[in-house]
């Protein structure tokens, strides 16, 4: 499958979400590496519907250990 194969439905309308293209295209630099900070985690990234405008919140902790 490819990226663009992944999706949720959105509980609010019944719209396909592209959330995994949306973390793709938001969580990665041009380079392909993840704006992971160790000490900080990765900033809270919003997934949108493209049909309501539904939100939802996303973010990854600081490193442990």
């Amino acid at each position: 499958m490819n990226v663009e194969d992944y999706y949720w439905t959105c509980p609010r309308c019944g719209e396909k979400v592209d959330a995994i293209r949306q973390l793709v295209d938001g969580c990665f630099d041009e380079d392909g590496e993840a704006e992971f900070d160790p000490a900080r985690g990765l900033t809270v990234h919003t997934i949108a519907c493209p049909n309501c405008g539904a939100k939802w919140y996303t973010s990854v902790s600081e490193m442990d250990g």
